[in-house]
């Protein structure tokens, strides 16, 4: 009402935030610390037995240094749990910092776990088909689910800020958001094929997945205008190619047109050849997400300020192009243990596919530093190498050539992995812990930031 507005304009500081938030953000920016992952405290509905883990998140569990919660964001009571998992953690830190035990809890343990923080990465989701099928479950997962994190996150701050001394930096939520977000297909649509997408294209999803996605941004980013967390987004084109078995999304023919005959088995494709799809690599999107964690809240602020989502670089290729691009990094002495591609077209499912843009300007996510798009031979490397126990036995790759696009892109991921391990090693007083509570982390692009992470 105009009484409660008439208090907030007396106690806001710039943008409508309260001043002591905004405070907040100032001393964040202020503070240059070099910030370690300590715990990973990993959710989803399940998880693989830990001999069928990757060896990276295998080793964590079994030093005590990854947790692996079982659940789902729709229950709240959990989401809650998964905060208190990561709190639990930064006592257990902070204590051992002091040389004691973690039942050793006074007034002077509240100022040391402000020296440790949470950040969320939030990939839980149902994906666009099965997100059709059950309404309901999806409202429950994306929607409900993606709320009960943000106010788990929002509780903790407060509880944080309110036992600490100093001012604890906000939780970063890092949030997966997607291209459905975008409608396009019909003549009345706002997007049409040909035309450009950017960061201020307005959402007008025509699916129940990017429906709940879009309210997700709109989340993010008034909770982060609130200063209840800092928001980071990042919308994700089609992810190729993903690990596992297909998913539920109407592109996953984009990964099996790669990943099954890698594997020697035949894959049926449901979309004609030659529709060209907006994709991106799992390497360029845990990179991605990374790199929205790690930049400093006063940069954040000065590219994002609102609207805290991103889209991503993208590639347009076609079902044939990746198939193509896979015969020509397997060598051709073992072209016969590929399995066989074949076109079993929907006309439909074509058409839909066929509507979707495929031209992204993605200014703001390059100006943060995320990766430029990748190429069909890249995309179809960076499986290989990345899954190598998933090719048939005999599958042998041709060597990377030394053009400038494939030893950017490998450059950059070695010291990605160079660079989390100099900063684990530092024992300089600046050096902030983070523990990283991760949802969606048994499969997908969440098992790639669990592994990239641990």
């Amino acid at each position: 009402d105009d009484d409660d507005d008439d208090d907030g304009k007396k106690n806001t500081g710039s943008g409508g935030r309260p001043k002591a938030e905004t405070e907040t953000e100032a001393q964040e920016a202020r503070e240059e610390v070099q910030e370690v992952v300590s715990h990973i405290v990993l959710a989803d509905v399940a998880f693989p037995p830990a001999d069928q883990m990757q060896p990276a998140v295998a080793r964590g569990v079994a030093d005590g240094t990854v947790t692996c919660r079982e659940g789902s964001v729709a229950s709240k009571e959990f989401c809650d749990s998964l905060l208190g998992s990561a709190s639990a953690c930064i006592s257990t830190s902070a204590s051992a910092a002091r040389g004691g035990s973690s039942e050793q809890h006074d007034s002077s343990s509240d100022s040391s776990s402000s020296s440790a923080s949470v950040s969320i990465f939030h990939l839980s989701a149902v994906m666009s088909g099965q997100g059709e099928a059950d309404f309901d479950l999806c409202l429950d997962v994306n929607l409900r689910g993606t709320m009960h994190m943000l106010e788990a996150a929002r509780a903790h701050s407060h509880s944080a800020r309110s036992r600490s001394r100093s001012s604890s930096r906000r939780i970063r939520f890092v949030y997966a958001s997607a291209g459905a977000t975008i409608g396009s297909g019909a003549p009345q649509d706002w997007i049409q094929k040909q035309d450009v997408i950017t960061d201020a294209v307005r959402a007008a999803p025509r699916t129940t997945y990017g429906m709940t996605k879009a309210v997700g941004e709109l989340l993010l980013a008034d909770y982060s205008r609130r200063s209840f967390v800092d928001g980071r987004g990042a919308r994700l084109p089609t992810v190729v190619v993903r690990a596992g078995r297909p998913n539920a999304a109407t592109t996953s023919c984009f990964s099996g047109v790669v990943r099954e005959p890698l594997a020697g088995v035949d894959a049926v494709m449901p979309i004609a050849p030659d529709v060209r799809h907006a994709v991106t690599g799992v390497r360029n999107v845990v990179h991605a997400l990374r790199r929205l964690h790690d930049a400093p809240a006063e940069a954040m602020d000065a590219v994002l300020g609102v609207d805290r989502t991103v889209f991503l670089p993208a590639t347009a290729l076609s079902l044939s192009e990746l198939e193509a691009a896979t015969r020509k990094v397997v060598d051709p002495s073992c072209h016969h243990v590929l399995g066989e591609v074949r076109y079993e077209a929907d006309a439909f499912l074509s058409d839909v596919v066929g509507g979707f843009p495929t031209k992204i300007d993605a200014a703001r996510a390059l100006e943060i530093g995320c990766l430029p798009a990748p190429t069909a031979e890249e995309l179809v490397r960076d499986y290989a190498e990345s899954f190598a126990d998933a090719l048939a036995d005999g599958i042998k790759i041709v060597p990377r050539g030394e053009d400038a696009a494939c030893s950017r892109s490998t450059a950059q991921d070695k010291a990605d992995v160079e660079g989390s391990a100099t900063s684990s090693s530092s024992s300089d007083a600046s050096t902030n812990n983070v523990v990283a509570c991760l949802t969606g982390a048994g499969s997908g692009i969440g098992r790639a930031v669990a592994v990239r992470l641990a």
